[in-house]
């Protein structure tokens, strides 16, 4: 059986702008007496970016190593993450799940970091959402399906059993 592999590149600009809109919506729910929502017209220094990036990096590493054995290959030296997973187990659909719930980690995960640091009981959400993320992608690329049924019964069955 031929081995099936399939590419899955995570952009930083693309988690970016979603940790972004994350952050958007717990800021309007953390608005002050004034009215002021909180991380509104918030920009990053190049030392912010930095570490944002290495976030992603370290949610894909994670990721990458809860499915080690279907890795067929790890990329992270640019903006851009990029693993090669083998995928004969999986039909196409689950693949393409596959692929959601790890940029759908790597969004949560980044999140959950920066939120971390200063919103500790904001950023217990993703932490359960990760959480779900990976369990769902074990069940989808681990869950076998039963074998094909067959004619044959027991008493087709040859050979001995030794009971020691």
């Amino acid at each position: 059986m031929a081995v099936t592999e399939q590419t899955i590149t995570i952009g930083y600009a693309d988690i970016k702008s979603k940790v972004k809109k994350h952050f958007s919506i717990i800021g309007k729910r953390l608005s002050d007496k004034q009215g002021n929502i909180l991380f509104t017209g918030v920009t990053l220094s190049s030392t912010e970016e930095d570490i944002l990036k290495q976030y992603v990096k370290d949610a894909a590493e994670t990721f990458v190593g809860n499915f080690s054995p279907l890795i067929a290959g790890y990329t992270d030296n640019t903006d851009d993450v990029v693993f090669t997973y083998q995928r004969n187990r999986v039909s196409e659909g689950k693949a393409n799940a596959f692929c959601s719930l790890f940029k759908s980690y790597v969004v949560d995960y980044v999140a959950y970091s920066v939120l971390s640091m200063t919103y500790a009981d904001s950023a217990r959400k993703y932490v359960d959402d990760m959480t779900n993320h990976v369990n769902s992608a074990l069940k989808l690329i681990f869950q076998k399906d039963a074998p094909a049924s067959g004619s044959k019964t027991m008493e087709d069955m040859t050979g001995e059993v030794i009971l020691n």
